[in-house]
């Protein structure tokens, strides 16, 4: 019994000490395939709605571009404060990269999908992404 105890307790503690590095920040990871002939275009579309987000207080999303073997062309990586304030009226952020269906933006586009998700700190990512 005791040992059983021991172990359990150990777990919970390993469980507590794993808990912090785990992610912990909210993000929005947003996928585009381009349409046929428009990625530069895309591109630039891309880079003009991460001016737009920055100036309605998000902070600075990253734009990747992905070469080979998948479904889709570039992923635009955004921080979430939290889930309220990305949705609400206020800033409209939710829109910036995901316009309503029926607006231009989409004579760019071929396949786009979001996925919200659990990542590290914003100001380590920042860092990763600055540093390559």
């Amino acid at each position: 019994m005791k040992t059983y105890l021991n172990v359990v307790l150990t777990s919970i503690i390993l469980c507590f000490l794993v808990y912090p590095s785990a992610g912990q920040t909210l993000y929005k990871v947003s996928l585009f395939r381009a349409a046929p002939g428009k990625l530069l275009p895309l591109i630039d579309n891309l880079t003009s709605r991460t001016k737009d987000y920055e100036q309605k207080g998000g902070e600075t999303p990253f734009i990747i571009r992905h070469s080979q073997g998948d479904q889709w062309d570039l992923m635009v990586y955004e921080h979430i404060v939290n889930y309220e304030s990305y949705f609400s009226h206020h800033n409209n952020l939710n829109v910036v990269f995901s316009p309503d269906y029926g607006d231009d933006f989409y004579d760019m586009v071929a396949f786009h999908e979001n996925i919200y998700t659990y990542g590290p700190d914003y100001k380590i990512t920042k860092e990763l992404f600055e540093q390559n």
